[in-house]
């Protein structure tokens, strides 16, 4: 989801040549329920998109898919085996075709991105926010920013946020103020629940075709 609500597209923003005024005045797709939360499991995420463009994307072609994986715009789905090979890329594909028409078999919550290791954020303000070990990557990437301004330019509010985070404390704080709360990489794309098993396996072959 959270490609389809990137901003650069929209009024104002830097690539708002290259989108239409259609897209530009579309209105708010509607609510997203039931999303995975990283930080309090048992409380789901309903989220609603803004509108004016904002979560909506254009689909790249299906010519040459078996050649694509893994697929989905973040290229989350399915095996990256770094094999350019004709071999190797049916083997990504095969992969990521099963998981795409079986969503049982994908990751799930365990396609979540983290962080490996303790690490640090620099700030305009010289200050490192330090972040732990196992912190959501998008609850830092996805912040809405120009609404954590002391972030940029106060340094001891600088290091009480990074107080925080180290105890835990800002992560429903964070998630509030998240501009994509989506933090499942492999999820979405469902369309096939209703083919049989058999079915699934001629759209395989065809695709193949493409």
């Amino acid at each position: 989801m959270a490609r389809a609500l990137a901003t650069n597209a929209t009024q104002g923003h830097v690539w708002e040549e290259f989108s239409s005024q259609t897209y530009k005045e579309l209105p708010p797709a509607g609510m997203v329920r039931g999303l995975h939360n990283p930080v309090r499991a048992n409380k789901p995420i309903n989220f609603q998109p803004p509108g004016g463009g904002v979560g909506y994307y254009r689909v790249p072609t299906l010519a040459g898919i078996w050649a694509t994986a893994p697929f989905f715009h973040n290229n989350g789905l399915g095996l990256y085996n770094s094999d350019p090979s004709v071999a190797g890329r049916m083997a990504a594909f095969n992969d990521a075709i099963e998981k795409l028409l079986w969503p049982e078999k994908r990751l799930g919550v365990q396609s979540v991105m983290r962080t490996t290791e303790d690490t640090e954020l620099p700030l305009e303000s010289g200050y490192r926010l330090k972040i732990r070990k196992d912190t959501p990557v998008k609850l830092i990437a996805s912040i809405n920013a120009p609404q954590l301004q002391l972030l940029r330019n106060d340094n001891f509010f600088s290091r009480f946020i990074g107080w925080l985070i180290g105890r835990g404390r800002l992560y429903d704080t964070l998630l509030r103020r998240n501009l994509a709360p989506d933090f499942v990489e492999d999820r979405g794309h469902t369309y096939a629940d209703g083919l049989t098993d058999d079915e699934k396996r001629a759209l395989i072959e065809y695709i193949k075709t493409f």
